[in-house]
Parts: C-alpha cells; structure tokens; sequence
C-alpha cells in the first residue's frame, strides 16, 4: 500500500501512530507472500506486559501506568496454532455482546484476546457459538487506547497460512 502521510503522530506508548494526509485515496501496489512475511516476523519474549487479565480472557491487558512505559504498540508475531471462540459474555460482565477471541501460545506464554480483524469479526460471528481450530498464522497484536485504566492486548489482524501459497505475490 502506499498512504499519503503528513507526519508522525505518536501518542505514549502508541509510538507508531501518524496522522494521515487528508482526501488523498491509498493505492494498493501488491502483497507479500509467506516468505516475506517471515522475514518482518517479531520474536519478542512477551508481548508487552503478562499478568494482567480481563473477565473471560488471559495476558490481555496492560495498567496503563505500565503501559505509558512501552516504547511501542504493535508487534507482528507467527503461531504455529490458534483457537477462535465464539461467545456471547455473561450477562453480568460489563462487555455482554457477542465476541471472538482466539488462544495461541507465544513464546511459552498462553494469551487470550479479542479479534479485531473485521474479516475475522464478520465471518465467525455468522458461526454458532463454539471453538474453531486454525493453523499457522501471523498475528498483528496492538496495544488499545487507555480504556477504564486499561490498554487492551488486541488481535487486530490474521494472516493464515493456509490462504498464502509460500512466497506467492497473494
């Protein structure tokens, strides 16, 4: 893609952020095949900050005094495995909509998120509600604005594998 930028426009621990250049349209000049993907990969320890869990989830959040801290707020990480659910919260929990969360483990730590990606949003919400066993993946993880005293762990896109042929322009 190319995306007509004015500037950096980093905020805390949301480092990367820039401020887009207004009525310009971005252009779609190709896409990365599995073999460059692999050569953007992050191997961070941890992803940020574990510890800290939300209701239904794990390792999924940040106290924001930690995470104005951070130098950054995306990671670009590969999992040889991944689990989506589908569910609906209890009714008493503050967030009670209908969600998908996916488990992996990175780097010996288990993490359970929200999936923001709206391809995946769209497509497993139609699904009934239950687990739904995926493979290898990139997982693009950012770190939420501060939300109730909170930065949120979230799966913000999904690359599978499986839709990739090794080193394809697809």
């Amino acid at each position: 893609m190319t995306v007509p930028l004015l500037r950096p426009q980093p905020i805390s621990y949301q480092s990367e952020n820039w401020l887009l250049a207004p009525g310009y349209r971005w252009h779609r000049i190709g896409t990365a095949g599995w073999s460059q993907l692999l050569t953007m990969e992050q191997r961070p320890d941890t992803l940020w900050i574990n510890g800290y869990s939300s209701f239904n989830r794990y390792n999924d959040r940040v106290p924001i005094a930690l995470a104005a801290t951070l130098p950054d707020s995306l990671k670009l990480i590969r999992v040889n495995r991944m689990t989506l659910k589908v569910h609906t919260p209890d009714t008493s929990h503050r967030d009670a909509k209908r969600a998908v969360d996916v488990r992996f483990i990175h780097g010996g730590h288990t993490y359970i998120m929200r999936v923001t990606d709206p391809k995946y949003e769209q497509a497993y919400l139609t699904k009934p509600e239950r687990r739904y066993e995926l493979g290898e993946a990139f997982l693009t993880v950012s770190l939420s604005e501060d939300y109730l005293g909170h930065a949120y762990k979230l799966v913000a896109s999904i690359i599978e594998r499986a839709n990739i042929t090794a080193g394809s322009k697809q």
